[in-house]
């Protein structure tokens, strides 16, 4: 193979070779070196990132560490704030429950379930009672007043890892916050004792009473007064019965443990569900129904739906039948007395005054072995309610239903700005009765049974403590 490498460089006077005299002999080595070595390698800077990488290998892999420890900072967090939420809704329900002086107990017991522990951190809970350790939420404000809000705060400590070379402490906190308290939504009630003015014996049974059975339903009053639910003799007996106030007496309670007092207030869903007559609805009594009574023994008779100034039934053994409509009461009673029946069927009886200046409004009164036997309508504006008296109306007349009466009521009995006494020895059935009144009193013998199915899509009167996150 011919070699096509020129002379040699000639040596020096020192016989030194100059810088390119160490040049790569002719031959096929110098083929693969072209140009001397050295020069070469020193134009080569291909091996500088290799020396870059190596100086930032520790400061990327510290940025890595670091990141991935903020991650498990997070995810520490994130326990923290399940456990807090846990633990805030453990400690509300104790307390709608009437168990408040359990309820750091129980907080802490489901902390602990969703990942908290006292080795690592500690828990703090917050509530206005005594029994707790009497301070209230101290944020969101607008709980500081709410007796039955609870605040949790849990800390956890998280030993440092890549993050410990640049501070001098060994650990990080991390911690949760959550605020619960009590709200409505435990049970259904059939009876609901507004307690307008937070009074005493809101609801109350007294007298020999031997039950008031509310099947499937609860009872239930807003009154904060600390006898707000009297039990003064007899029994009154419900699936639960769920005070805003106190309780006095020992009620019969067959699906709670007790009464639960101190519960949030319970809606009244009728007063936005109904549209409010009108003065107008009441107006020309005189005109259309008058004053109208049926009286004697054994006389019957037929009315239709109108505006009437009162209606009175008291004949004996006689049946007054009441056709389907809206019977509009302008400021007179509804009576029905003296043993007489009343057959109602799609019907809804409304208390009203067209007076604009003293919603003077009637009341109704069922007494002596009377019977009223009346089904609400099924649609329209008052679906499913029987005897309707607006919020609007006076608190003078009261809803009776007194002596031995034995009456089949389905749908409710409306009186929010009233009281609905039921007395004597009587007893109301029905497949629905809801029975809404500024006060409710059971007294006698009487019974009283309900299963409110009849009506689909009934607004439902919410009642009972149960415990919600609300921060």
């Amino acid at each position: 193979m011919k070699d096509n490498c020129g002379p040699m460089p000639e040596t020096t006077k020192d016989d030194e070779r100059p810088e390119d005299a160490l040049s790569v002999p002719c031959g096929p080595w110098r083929r693969l070196f072209p140009s001397p070595v050295p020069a070469r390698l020193a134009d080569d800077r291909g091996g500088v990132i290799i020396v870059m990488f190596a100086l930032m290998l520790p400061i990327l892999l510290g940025f890595m560490g670091l990141g991935i420890e903020v991650a498990l900072w997070y995810s520490n967090k994130r326990d923290m704030q399940g456990a807090a939420d846990a633990a805030a809704i453990a400690a509300a329900y104790e307390i709608a429950e009437g168990r408040t002086s359990n309820a750091t107990a129980r907080a802490t017991a489901e902390a602990q379930n969703n990942g908290w522990s006292s080795t690592t951190g500690s828990i703090t809970v917050n509530n206005s009672s005594d029994d707790v350790n009497s301070t209230p939420p101290q944020e969101p404000t607008e709980f500081e007043n709410d007796s039955n809000a609870v605040q949790v705060l849990v800390t956890k400590n998280v030993t440092r890892l890549f993050s410990a070379w640049f501070f001098d402490d060994n650990s990080v906190t991390v911690n949760g916050r959550a605020v619960a308290t009590v709200v409505a939504g435990a049970s259904t009630a059939c009876v609901l004792a507004l307690g307008s003015s937070n009074q005493s014996g809101a609801l109350k049974v007294s007298g020999a009473t031997n039950s008031v059975v509310m099947s499937g339903c609860t009872m239930a009053t807003n009154s904060t007064n600390n006898n707000a639910v009297k039990n003064q003799t007899g029994t009154m007996s419900a699936d639960c019965i769920y005070s805003a106030g106190g309780v006095q007496g020992t009620p019969t309670t067959t699906a709670c443990s007790g009464v639960k007092t101190n519960q949030p207030t319970v809606t009244d869903p009728y007063e936005e569900a109904v549209t409010k007559p009108t003065d107008s609805d009441f107006e020309n009594c005189d005109s259309d129904g008058g004053n109208f009574s049926l009286s004697g023994n054994g006389a019957t008779a037929t009315i239709s739906a109108a505006v009437y100034c009162s209606i009175t039934m008291s004949a004996n053994n006689g049946t007054l039948t009441m056709t389907s409509g809206t019977y509009y009461i302008d400021g007179g009673d509804f009576r029905v007395s003296s043993g007489g029946t009343v057959d109602a069927s799609g019907v809804v009886v409304v208390f009203g005054d067209s007076d604009d200046d003293d919603n003077d409004c009637g009341g109704l009164t069922i007494s002596g072995s009377s019977s009223v036997n009346i089904t609400a309508p099924t649609s329209g504006n008052f679906v499913g309610i029987a005897f309707y008296r607006s919020s609007s109306c006076d608190a003078n007349d009261d809803f009776k239903f007194t002596g031995s009466t034995a009456s089949a009521i389905e749908g409710i009995i409306y009186n929010p700005s009233g009281d609905v006494k039921m007395t004597g020895s009587g007893a109301i059935s029905g497949n629905c009765l809801q029975i809404i009144g500024d006060t409710v009193e059971f007294k006698g013998t009487g019974t009283l049974g309900s299963a409110c199915d009849a009506f689909p899509g009934l607004p439902t009167i919410v009642a009972g403590g149960i415990g919600q996150l609300v921060e």
